[in-house]
């Protein structure tokens, strides 16, 4: 639903967007290997950047509550979204980049 949805749909449109996913743990619950990340890339067929989050650094901190979580951060890093429903991002996303 990423690389669909919000990658493709709005990566060219207005002053910029960009998808980061961040895995905390593989399959066994370990941190994720580069494999493990680039087996992930290649079964959801993704062209956004996909790296580890070891013991939830980024994730924790941030208010990851619940898998999967996201985040809608504005040019100046400052978190405008978050939750685990993607349909509501939208009009968010929309808003930070200008559109219509």
């Amino acid at each position: 639903m990423l690389e669909n949805k919000f990658y493709q749909a709005y990566k060219d449109q207005g002053d910029g967007f960009i998808v980061l996913q961040l895995i905390a743990e593989n399959y066994n619950g370990a941190t994720p290997s580069q494999s493990d990340l680039q087996d992930w890339v290649q079964e959801h067929g993704l062209t956004f950047p996909v790296m580890a989050d070891p013991n939830w650094q980024v994730g924790g901190p941030y208010g990851n509550n619940s898998i999967p979580f996201y985040w809608v951060v504005d040019q100046n890093l400052v978190i405008q979204k978050k939750g685990n429903f993607l349909f509501f991002f939208h009009f968010k996303i929309r808003e930070l980049l200008g559109i219509d």
